[in-house]
């Protein structure tokens, strides 16, 4: 019994001298950040091609913080896509997005296996309409690139723009629910 204790306490401490630094992990979600997600746990393989993956915040989440504005987004980065772009799209309907907001090219500014920041270099104004935090990853062959939590999926929190097809659904539908499972994507608002 004695060894069982001893060998649960090695276990223990090498378990947690092998965690990440925190300054990796994104602050607690508070009042000021958009997100559905919990802690990055995995990342959905995609076949080769682009896709748009991102979460809706409807006026219903965005009327909170009417007046502020959305200046920095964070995304948990898996395995390094051929390509990566930020997209913030304004009300579209319940579906798919409405007008491009903002969008920066992030390519050659991420990394693999941890969260990455960007600052946007013109804050979106917060109204009382739906927002859309999107990543687009490209693939050259199947991988999984923009992080994910354990789920399950807020109605909201797994969209998914389908070059190929060039239409919106959600990685569940995608997945014929075998999938269910939120974007790594915050939105952290002006205080």
């Amino acid at each position: 019994m004695k060894n069982a204790f001893l060998i649960l306490l090695a276990f223990s401490l090498v378990f947690v001298s092998c965690q990440k630094d925190d300054e990796d992990t994104p602050q607690e979600v508070n009042d000021y950040q958009f997100s559905y997600d919990g802690d990055a746990a995995d990342a959905p393989a995609l076949a080769a091609g682009s896709y748009d993956l991102g979460a809706r915040f409807p006026g219903s989440v965005t009327d909170n913080f009417e007046g502020k504005q959305l200046e920095e987004v964070s995304f948990y980065i898996l395995s390094v896509p051929n390509k990566c772009e930020l997209l913030i799209f304004g009300q579209g309907t319940d579906t798919e997005p409405g007008g491009l907001l903002y969008s920066a090219n992030l390519t050659s500014s991420i990394d693999g296996e941890t969260w990455n920041k960007h600052l946007l270099t013109s804050p979106v104004d917060i109204g009382t309409e739906d927002i859309w935090i999107c990543v687009r990853v490209e693939h050259g062959s199947t991988m999984g690139s923009l992080g994910c939590d354990t789920g399950p999926a807020n109605p909201n929190g797994d969209w998914m723009f389908l070059a190929s097809s060039n239409e919106w659904t959600s990685l569940r539908t995608f997945s014929n629910n075998e999938v269910n499972i939120n974007w790594n994507i915050r939105g952290k608002v002006s205080e």
